[in-house]
């Protein structure tokens, strides 16, 4: 299984990284709330040039919103399909963002010290870093867990879409006084984001999951104040069909059937399949602006048009929307 690396300033941490957001303030136009972004038709990235950084030879092919480097060409057609999926997702909802930078490195490989992510820094360039795993690299296959590559290619994105807001609003990257935009945004949103653009798939084992735990759900004022978790996104969740994630009736005595972290990242995710049922694909675009600019969640929706102003009627429609959802599924 392979490991994820996101590039940070100087500062390198063990696990996933922050990065500096994208190199461009360019920003797509924002349609009316409820309207669909189109999606471009995105051609497969072809393989272009070669190019060496930090005394590695690097195969770079290019996509229409990103840079992707490997060290082995092999890897190139299934890492490539993943990112144009997340692409296209992406779109959907926000219409885009600035250019990426995904790089696969080939075990062993430690970026954090081996690798110099200056002229990305210097750019402006969101990076996410691959090690492969031995397995992969020896059978012939990418080596990095699917789900953990979905999500933090969705990750990515968001990060370099919020960078890139706040850069235009303020002229300055956050990146350069050690912050990130993208941690400005509530659990519940980044959860909801991520797992929906990673994995639109694993929104309805999500309901699945909540009409199981449905006693146990959390009101949307806790769910909006939740804090963020040291836990796998909901799409890693699904995909990995975890033990926890039982879609039995919850047991008896009032214990809930799953541990929090499952609860709290399967609500966030169906909450913003909620949100965009209602308001449209692209409300996740407007609901990402308003909170950036540090608004708390219910005054954001409070603010925008059609949704119930009054936290309760809030609730009492998202009730009714995940009942009727669970019967339908």
């Amino acid at each position: 299984m392979g490991r994820a690396i996101r590039s940070i300033s100087a500062v390198a941490c063990a696990a996933l990284l922050g990065a500096c957001a994208g190199r461009s303030l360019h920003m797509p136009r924002l349609p009316r709330i409820g309207e669909s972004f189109l999606p471009p038709v995105v051609p497969y990235a072809s393989l272009s040039d070669t190019t060496t950084m930090s005394g590695r030879l690097w195969y770079r092919a290019r996509g229409t919103a990103y840079d992707l480097y490997v060290q082995s060409p092999a890897v190139i057609p299934e890492v490539d399909e993943r990112l144009q999926e997340t692409t296209r997702q992406f779109a959907r909802h926000f219409g885009g963002a600035p250019r990426v930078a995904v790089l696969v490195f080939e075990t062993p490989a430690d970026p954090t010290r081996e690798f110099d992510f200056t002229p990305f820094r210097a750019t402006h360039t969101q990076v996410l870093a691959f090690v492969r795993g031995r397995k992969g690299a020896r059978g012939g296959t990418v080596g990095i867990d699917d789900g953990l590559m979905r999500a933090r290619f969705a990750e990515l994105f968001l990060a370099a879409y919020a960078d890139s807001v706040l850069a235009a609003r303020t002229g300055r990257w956050d990146a350069t006084s050690g912050g990130h935009a993208v941690d400005r945004l509530p659990h519940w949103f980044a959860e909801a984001v991520i797992s929906r653009v990673a994995g639109p798939e694993t929104v309805e084992p999500g309901v699945r999951f909540l009409r199981a735990n449905r006693p146990h759900l959390v009101p949307l004022q806790r769910l909006f104040a939740a804090s963020r978790l040291a836990a796998p996104a909901w799409c890693e969740m699904a995909d990995r069909k975890l033990p926890s994630l039982s879609f039995g009736a919850p047991r008896a005595g009032g214990a809930a059937g799953a541990d929090p972290p499952a609860l709290l990242a399967a609500e966030s995710t169906v909450f913003g399949e909620f949100l965009v049922d209602r308001y449209g694909p692209t409300f996740l675009q407007a609901v990402a602006d308003a909170l950036l600019e540090g608004l708390p969640t219910e005054r954001v929706f409070a603010a925008l048009p059609g949704v119930p102003e009054d936290r309760t009627a809030l609730e009492r429609s998202w009730s009714e929307w995940l009942a009727a959802a669970a019967v339908d599924r």
